[in-house]
């Protein structure tokens, strides 16, 4: 994710908050796509971590900020690595795949590092194949 660029007429306190609600935005963005893939309706994930509907509302909305040790609860219910709610390389998009999302999770879930080499041998070389067909 990049932050939007600084506006020259911006003090340093108002680049600050913009940039922080843009974080505010990115993570309730990634907090709803992790938690429509792992099945959990706003009210379900409310209850799992104890809060209420509204709350996760304002989470994934943005407008309301999202506490570490709250992110790290929610990433143990949806079965997510804490990272990623946050943004970390170019790659990191908040427009993520929920089948996307739904293997990440799956194929992490796995933790003999060969069988997850093997997955992923599979999956290229499933993508491949299908990318193939398509070309002819």
């Amino acid at each position: 994710m990049l932050l939007a660029p600084c506006m020259p007429s911006e003090t340093g306190g108002q680049m600050r908050r913009r940039r922080n609600e843009e974080m505010e935005k990115f993570i309730g963005q990634r907090i709803e796509a992790a938690r429509k893939s792992a099945g959990f309706s706003m009210a379900a994930l409310g209850k799992e971590i104890g809060v209420s509907f509204q709350q996760i509302q304002k989470y994934e909305a943005g407008t309301n900020r999202v506490s570490a040790s709250r992110l790290f609860e929610i990433s143990n219910v949806v079965n997510v690595p804490i990272g990623f709610f946050l943004p970390q390389a170019p790659e990191a998009s908040s427009e993520l795949d929920p089948d996307a999302l739904k293997v990440v999770m799956t194929v992490s879930a796995i933790t003999d590092d060969s069988e997850k080499r093997e997955i992923f041998d599979f999956l290229r070389r499933a993508v491949k194949l299908l990318k193939s067909r398509k070309s002819h």
